[in-house]
């Protein structure tokens, strides 16, 4: 019975341990002043997270996110912001955010491809710790 709790239990910190990996982003997008997007995307560390939304013509917007984390415990994420356009994607802007976890991080930019758009993106980033069961 020990070595089974004992497996358990070091199976169970192992688990846990490589959540710390997984991030939340809570994020909010806005072109010219209007909520266009509004994801909350789990992602791994070090990997690129894209959420799509679309028509059924085919219109629509896209956000594409790399999170990192420094030793510092800042999150540093890398964005692609787009619209979509007949299927075609077409970048609008690439900001790059740092804050903390759990802290909200905000920028306004007008796009860099195309000058008469303003982007406003907010990102609240924060650990993704899963539900512990509730029975055994």
């Amino acid at each position: 019975m020990k070595v089974f709790l004992s497996v358990l239990v070091f199976f169970g910190l192992n688990c846990f341990a490589a959540t710390n990996d997984i991030v939340t982003l809570d994020m909010a997008l806005k072109i010219d002043g209007r909520l266009v997007s509004k994801p909350n995307v789990k992602v791994l560390f070090g990997k690129t997270a894209t959420v799509e939304q679309t028509t059924p013509s085919g219109d629509g917007t896209f956000i594409e996110v790399l999170p990192t984390k420094n030793a510092k415990n800042q999150v540093i994420m890398k964005f692609k912001v787009g619209k979509i356009v007949a299927g075609k994607r077409e970048v609008l802007s690439r900001p790059q955010v740092t804050t903390l976890l759990d802290q909200r991080a905000e920028i306004t930019q007008e796009s860099i491809e195309t000058s008469s758009k303003s982007i406003s993106l907010s990102v609240t980033p924060s650990l993704w710790v899963p539900a512990l069961p509730t029975k055994l």
